[in-house]
């Protein structure tokens, strides 16, 4: 269906009120009309007015017509057509108040932005869903496999709840078992999503000052990825648990379209989820399986990880969940982590033992991280790094800050600079750029994050890089790199240009220190 088609024709009312399209080609009723023909080719309508010239249709016009008419608005292809059009000016309206938040002047009207973000946050949330449940309804939902690193999916739900959890001061932590491999094969989109709607019913429904873990663990056997996520919320009654994936239930509050696309996507993928405990006021615990391959990402040769090996750290925290998180992070990179759980606990473990780090919980109920740092220091010295979920003053001698939900990342790179500890020291990077602004960032970036074994290359010894693990290479030499076991990242200007085959994975020449990060920790495991 093309512009000139549509212009051709008009939409007229019979006799007996339906609505008909009547052009050259065809007269038929609209519903029938429209379910002939792709919905999102039809945003442009035009009709005859009475003078008998051609008007295009607005699209909340279009909408009015269409459920005047005898079509089930249940069709997928008119609720993908819909989510479409609701989601563009919602996008709209998001960026617009995002622009209206750096003119605020006051708290009013800082809370009303604040109020109507959410609403337009929830919103789109629910275009979303009717998006994917239309696709879902109409059998073309696709699985795409590819080969991700976990933990990248574990960064983006971090960053993507950090307001929600702060806002309600719920502790947010991920445990990966350390039977489970970094880099699997499956569609790691539809893992986010389906983790997205779990934790977040899971936040929705915690009381405040609540907990939700999510354990990650592999079945080397069956090649499957097993997630659990488990909150301390309301928890839902005997007789819905039956029902929770179905869509003839609603729940307290939202649609009631998430756990059913979520289901959906999973039994898409093969997968199955069940809900293994759920009692009311005491939470409800969630298990779902998908099969994902291990896999590895090429041409990543893996360093040591216990570069802290003999280390004590000391972790205060009430919350058992990221009491377990950070232990398991700490202890796979060589700290002898040892746990207290209150104030009490925490005074006579640290009479008893000599910690290089203490990573104190800024918000606990007994206590709080800053009078806690006090009465420790007139104990002995050792390195504090306060872990917070909130905006709280922290006192000036913690050596930093580190925000929840906590990040492995964060928590390796804080402790390295606290305990004067490089984790890139061992890694050899060669650089092949002539460009001296990106040259002098990357080796200021590099520099900074402890790497030693720098290597300056020019286009002639390209072809000898088997002895580094990374190397950068601007984009004019990439031709002149043959096959090699290093890792070769392509610097470029246009991040959407194609990513050569001799080369692992482009970066823009205008990266950031951040960029660098993601890249270097590829190697540690």
């Amino acid at each position: 269906m093309f512009l000139s088609d549509i212009t051709s024709m008009a939409i007229v009312k019979s006799f007996d009120g339906q609505y008909w399209f009547s052009g050259h080609m065809e007269s038929k009723p609209l519903y029938k009309f429209l379910q002939e023909h792709n919905f999102q080719q039809l945003q442009l309508f035009m009709y005859k007015n009475m003078n008998g010239v051609y008007i295009p249709m607005q699209n909340d016009t279009f909408v009015s017509f269409l459920m005047s008419t005898e079509m089930d608005v249940q069709d997928p292809q008119f609720l993908s057509y819909l989510g479409h059009e609701l989601r563009t000016p919602l996008n709209g309206m998001i960026g617009i108040l995002t622009m209206l938040q750096e003119t605020i002047v006051n708290d009013k009207q800082e809370q009303y932005v604040n109020a109507l973000r959410t609403s337009l946050g929830y919103t789109c949330a629910l275009t979303n869903n009717i998006l994917e449940f239309s696709q879902i309804e109409s059998g073309s939902l696709t699985i795409k496999e590819i080969t991700f690193d976990l933990q990248d999916v574990i960064r983006s739900l971090r960053s993507i709840f950090m307001s929600r959890i702060q806002e309600k001061q719920i502790d947010l932590a991920f445990i990966v078992d350390s039977n489970c491999p970094q880099y699997l094969f499956s569609d790691d989109s539809k893992l986010k999503q389906v983790l997205v709607n779990l934790i977040s019913n899971a936040i929705k429904f915690s009381n405040k000052r609540g907990s939700v873990l999510v354990t990650f663990t592999y079945d080397l056997q069956d090649q499957q990825l097993r997630v659990q996520v488990q909150d301390h919320g309301f928890g839902i009654s005997q007789d819905m648990l039956n029902r929770v994936f179905h869509n003839s239930v609603r729940p307290q509050n939202g649609s009631g379209l998430g756990l059913l696309i979520t289901k959906s996507i999973i039994e898409a993928m093969q997968g199955s989820i069940q809900i293994t405990y759920s009692k009311p006021g005491q939470g409800t615990t969630i298990l779902f399986n998908i099969p994902a391959r291990k896999s590895e990402p090429t041409n990543i040769q893996y360093i040591a990880t216990n570069l802290f090996e003999g280390k004590y750290a000391m972790i205060v925290d009430d919350n058992a969940a990221n009491r377990l998180a950070l232990y398991q992070m700490l202890g796979k990179w060589g700290f002898i982590p040892i746990m207290f759980q209150n104030e009490m606990e925490a005074l006579m473990g640290y009479k008893m033992h000599q910690f290089d780090i203490v990573f104190l919980d800024i918000c606990m109920d007994d206590t709080n991280g800053n009078d806690l740092l006090i009465k420790l220091k007139n104990e002995r010295q050792s390195v504090f790094i306060a872990v917070s979920s909130l905006s709280i003053p922290c006192h000036s001698d913690f050596f930093g800050v580190i925000q929840k939900p906590i990040e492995e990342q964060a928590i390796i790179q804080m402790s390295s600079k606290a305990l004067n500890v490089s984790m890139f020291g061992v890694l050899h990077i060669g650089i092949c750029v002539v460009n001296p602004i990106v040259l002098g960032n990357l080796r200021l970036h590099l520099s900074h994050l402890g790497v030693k074994h720098i290597v300056q290359l020019t286009d002639k010894t390209l072809r000898r890089l088997d002895e580094f693990n990374i190397v950068f290479v601007e984009n004019t030499f990439i031709k002149g790199v043959t096959y090699t076991k290093s890792y070769v990242i392509s610097l470029v200007e246009d991040a959407s240009v194609p990513k050569p085959d001799n080369c692992s994975e482009c970066l823009p020449m205008n990266f950031s220190e951040k960029d660098i990060v993601d890249i270097l920790s590829k190697f540690t495991k």
